[in-house]
């Protein structure tokens, strides 16, 4: 074999190790006011790596560029975290986290039926009812000077965005009460440990949303299956 073939296989070799991109650790830090940040449960949706922050808000997870980091706690808000490629190259990522709001203990309402504004001729049809999120993003548009004020100070994009997850994780608990998990394993072939994994990736899907607002099973059952599929192809090309 001559010199020129050995060094183009060589060349070829190195050319594509450097365009893989391998997976390292990446060291983490949640940062939250006023409350612990210890205890976040993240996960890879990629390579399905887990792990939970200490006392500090300090953690560590393998991953790459693009990867999709998501973090939950019973007391912070769920967020998310794609790993950009200046957070590969530096091997570390910090994340903003914010507590939730301490719910009040229960009281005891008690309700008079004849004090009905449609009854008393105040309303015409009852008053719709709008989320916590809602009714902030609501109030951040409510005039043209304050829509404006709060666009440049990015106060709407945040209220988008906690709509956003709001209504992901109102989709998370319709899907985590109509199917349990020995349907994902035995049906859809889900491995047992991927199987939150799998919840967060199907609620990302625009049909599977939809389907699920409506609340048709059957529908939702067939998109689930053709989420899988795809879902159980990507774990298998990530396995070396």
């Amino acid at each position: 074999m001559s010199s020129k073939i050995i060094f183009s296989i060589i060349f070829y070799i190195i050319s594509q190790l450097a365009f893989c991109q391998t997976e390292k650790i990446i060291h983490g830090r949640i940062i939250v006011k006023d409350v612990s940040p210890q205890g976040v449960h993240i996960i890879n949706l990629v390579n399905e790596e887990e792990t939970v922050s200490n006392e500090k808000g300090e953690f560590n997870i393998v991953a790459k560029t693009d990867d999709l980091l998501v973090f939950s706690s019973n007391h912070l808000d769920y967020q998310r975290k794609i790993i950009e490629e200046d957070d590969y190259k530096s091997g570390s990522v910090s994340i903003e986290m914010t507590a939730k709001v301490t719910q009040l203990e229960q009281v005891t309402i008690i309700k008079y039926p004849e004090f009905d504004a449609v009854k008393l001729g105040i309303l015409s049809t009852p008053a719709k009812k709008y989320t916590q999120a809602q009714r902030h993003l609501i109030t951040a548009r409510s005039t043209s000077l304050d829509a404006l004020i709060n666009t440049f100070s990015g106060r709407t994009k945040m209220l988008e965005n906690e709509l956003a997850i709001e209504r992901e994780e109102s989709l998370l608990t319709i899907l985590s009460d109509l199917f349990d998990n020995d349907y994902y394993i035995k049906e859809l072939k889900i491995e047992p440990d991927h199987i939150k994994g799998f919840q967060l990736y199907a609620v990302q899907d625009k049909k599977m949303a939809s389907a699920l607002s409506s609340k048709n099973k059957a529908l939702i059952s067939f998109i689930l299956l053709q989420l899988s599929m795809d879902y159980n192809l990507l774990q298998r090309s990530d396995k070396p």
